[in-house]
């Protein structure tokens, strides 16, 4: 059975050590909310900064002034760029695989900006035409599509890694690079600025 405190003094001693005791845990919960967000602040950057040289690393090869002529003929049997060689807006050059798992986050938002944008995608070691032609309806895709079969576009372009993206300007200067994924918002935001 417990005692119950005799006096009004051991009664005030008990009350003052209770208080200290929740000052101290309540300092020590501070202190590790604190170090709790200064340790995510420190991974967050330590993942950025090895998100940003592996992206630099990939686009090491990367083009990085005049795109290459892409007067080529698409799988569906046009040419890539009829109609949209002098066109006063931005263009995407999309370099994608259809085995590519990044691709199938990537591709979506591709498909949502060609309404705006003209975007031509070189389809890297993805199979014959026919192949591709029936990726491209089995996902509802509506932007052409090249066959780099034997990987030689992609590499007059410097690409190493899909999905690989380029933006050019109206005089097809190549205004951004950049590899990996990449959100519609992302691409629209570099289409707009080579726009300016």
């Amino acid at each position: 059975m417990a005692k119950l405190p005799s006096t009004e003094s051991e009664l005030s001693l008990k009350d003052k050590s209770s208080a200290w005791r929740v000052s101290i845990l309540t300092s020590l919960i501070k202190l590790k909310q604190r170090r709790f967000w200064l340790h995510l602040l420190r991974d967050l950057s330590l993942l950025m900064i090895i998100g940003f040289a592996i992206s630099s690393y990939q686009q090491r090869h990367m083009l990085k002034d005049t795109a290459p002529a892409l007067d080529l003929i698409t799988t569906q049997g046009s040419m890539a760029l009829s109609g949209h060689v002098n066109e006063p807006k931005a263009k995407l050059v999309y370099f994608f695989g259809t085995w590519c798992p990044v691709c199938r986050f990537t591709s979506p938002a591709v498909h949502a900006i060609t309404s705006e944008h003209h975007t031509i995608a070189i389809a890297l070691a993805s199979g014959t035409d026919v192949q591709i032609n029936e990726f491209m309806t089995h996902q509802a895709y509506n932007f052409d599509v090249i066959n780099d079969d034997n990987g030689a576009i992609s590499q007059s372009w410097g690409v190493q890694a899909v999905p690989a993206f380029y933006i050019l300007d109206s005089e097809n200067n190549i205004v951004f690079v950049t590899s990996g994924a990449s959100s519609e918002w992302g691409l629209r935001f570099r289409l707009w600025w080579a726009n300016l």
